[in-house]
């Protein structure tokens, strides 16, 4: 039916065309036994096998990035610090160490956040996932480098307090 096929339009036909789909069944399809030969296997038994191998691949690697996820543990208390309650506890005036201490802190927690950003990559490749690390690594070693400027800035504030506290005592001294 050549002229059907080259103009359908000219022709009206009442049969219905289905599209075959693969669906994936609920469970694995059985094979029919030999003894059948006039039962014919499911013929969507390689979706099942796909989806299943495809499965088993997704867990397979998932596993090493739940492993990887353990490497970052030695990093939590870094990352439960809290900038303010650490600056506020030194801030603290019956407990405040002094301008040597304090510029000691601030040497070790610029040292550790120059520490941190070396020691911790910025991305790296994990099983099939490429995890990006450095919001992370910028979000703990930023606590320290702003525990190190604000303890630079009690500094400050300490030694303006203390040059009040000097210029208060000279004044008196000069009226009597």
């Amino acid at each position: 039916q050549l002229e059907q096929k080259l103009m359908p339009h000219f022709f009206k036909s009442n049969q219905k065309q289905h599209l075959k789909v693969p669906m994936k069944p609920e469970s694995e399809p059985e094979l029919p036994e030999k003894s059948e030969k006039k039962k014919l296997p499911d013929e969507n038994t390689w979706v099942y096998q796909q989806h299943s191998r495809l499965f088993r691949k997704i867990y397979d690697s998932v596993v090493p990035l739940s492993e990887y996820l353990d490497t970052f543990k030695k990093y939590k208390s870094e990352y439960e610090l809290d900038p303010e309650v650490v600056v506020a506890e030194l801030a603290n005036e019956e407990s405040q160490p002094e301008p040597a201490e304090l510029r000691k802190l601030v040497v070790e927690h610029n040292e550790t956040a120059k520490r941190l950003r070396e020691e911790i990559k910025d991305s790296t490749v994990v099983s099939m996932f490429r995890v990006n690390c450095r919001g992370i690594r910028d979000i703990i070693a930023d606590k320290h480098t702003k525990i190190a400027a604000d303890i630079i800035e009690l500094i400050a504030k300490k030694a303006k307090k203390m040059a009040n506290e000097t210029m208060e005592s000279f004044d008196r001294l000069n009226l009597a």
